[in-house]
Formats: structure tokens, C-alpha cells, sequence
């Protein structure tokens, strides 16, 4: 008895590894979130930090689930999370030579903010 629910514990446990490493894996490459999409990153590099991971949690857990319907189904984890099996994976746009600086962003900023200030008072005279 004890053995089956440390199988189904193990299990879940590795599955929700192995989801947590997919959707990460699946939003860097698809960018479904505003975060992945709005993110800057050096052009040529990798931003999946998990490879494999989540694969070989899914691959485990599916072998340790106590039902034996799933057990033929190791594989699919690695389907699942092809982004992570392959090492792919860019999120957001590609930083370049027109990007901001850091203190660019705080005079834009300043300049919009010293633009409304003048607008305001301006109408204030009216």
C-alpha cells in the first residue's frame, strides 16, 4: 500500500516538473506571455535553462504511474517538450544597436512627464 502511493506521489511530483518545464520551455519559444514577448535578449543566445529536464520528469513519472495504460507512453513527454529536448528556444525581441540605455528610458520618461505638467498649467491659466 505504501508502495503505491509513493508511485503516485513520485509521479505527480515529477509531473508537475516536467509541465512546469514544458510551459516554460513552449512560452520561450511561442511567446504567449507579455513578459516573453516584451523581454530583450543578446542576439544569439539561449534562453532554455532546462534542457531535458522536463523530458526526462515526464518520461520517469509516466514509467512510475502506478496504472500500466500509460507506461507505453514515455516517450510523449519529449514530444511534448521538444523546445527543451533540443536546446531551442529565443523569447522576446533581439536586442540591438537601437536599444535603450538605461538612463534614456528616465529621460523620455521626464521629458513626457515635464510635457504634461506644462499642459496642465497651461490650462490651469485658462
Amino acid at each position: 500500500m505504501l508502495d503505491v502511493f509513493l508511485r503516485w506521489g513520485a509521479s505527480f511530483l515529477l509531473l508537475a516538473v516536467f509541465f512546469a518545464c514544458a510551459w516554460n520551455n513552449l512560452d520561450n519559444v511561442f511567446e504567449f506571455t507579455r513578459g516573453m514577448r516584451e523581454r530583450r535578449i543578446p542576439g544569439g543566445s539561449r534562453v532554455s535553462p532546462i534542457m531535458f529536464i522536463g523530458g526526462i520528469a515526464g518520461a520517469v513519472a509516466l514509467v512510475l504511474w502506478p496504472e500500466p495504460d500509460l507506461k507505453a507512453y514515455w516517450w510523449l513527454p519529449f514530444l511534448i517538450d521538444f523546445p527543451g529536448t533540443v536546446g531551442i528556444g529565443h523569447g522576446g525581441a533581439e536586442a540591438g544597436a537601437d536599444t535603450l540605455t538605461e538612463e534614456e528610458p528616465s529621460r523620455s520618461e521626464e521629458a513626457a512627464r515635464l510635457e504634461r505638467w506644462s499642459g496642465a498649467s497651461s490650462a490651469l491659466q485658462w
